[in-house]
């Protein structure tokens, strides 16, 4: 609770992997809430839904803060059904053409994919051919690929749109 407390009280600005704290962009996180609930929904699979979160264009570090911030995560996308659900929930908006930063990274160690929302290591991949390939040196964070869906591994501090996920009771 005083994380959220800390948070509603103050702008975030998260430490970036390549910037410094003081030239990241901050925003008021609380602002998030009430455009999030009217944000697109999958079908229920696995006890959860994806949220296509396309109000903003963040970080990766950012992208996981709000999706906290609103009591779900960044997606973890364990099996082909799932993967198939987020790309149609992709495909079926008009940001269709946009990439969306899921959960999963190397962060810890390079090369070991996990995922940040749960922890565990990632057993289902979906890479885009020649993925990953950390072609601009610091690519530690997986971005659903705009044109295909598949994954790409991609710098962290880049702005992308996100897939949150809820669990439902």
């Amino acid at each position: 609770m005083l994380w959220k407390t800390f948070m509603v009280a103050t702008t975030v600005c998260l430490f970036e992997l390549t910037q410094s704290a003081d030239k990241c962009s901050s925003f008021q996180i609380e602002t998030t809430v009430e455009p999030i609930k009217s944000m697109p929904r999958s079908k229920r699979v696995s006890g959860k839904k994806f949220v296509l979160v396309t109000l903003n264009r963040t970080s990766w570090f950012q992208a996981e803060s709000i999706c906290r911030y609103n009591k779900m995560q960044l997606a973890v996308i364990n099996s082909p059904i799932e993967q198939r659900i987020v790309a149609q929930l992709k495909n079926q908006s008009d940001y269709s053409n946009s990439g969306f930063w899921i959960s999963g990274n190397d962060l810890a160690c390079r090369k070991n994919w996990y995922w940040s929302s749960n922890g565990h290591p990632i057993k289902y991949f979906n890479w885009q051919s020649g993925e990953p390939n950390n072609a601009k040196k610091n690519e530690r964070c997986i971005k659903i690929n705009p044109k295909t869906s598949k994954w790409n591994d991609d710098p962290c501090e880049y702005r992308n749109h996100y897939v949150c996920e809820e669990y439902l009771k």
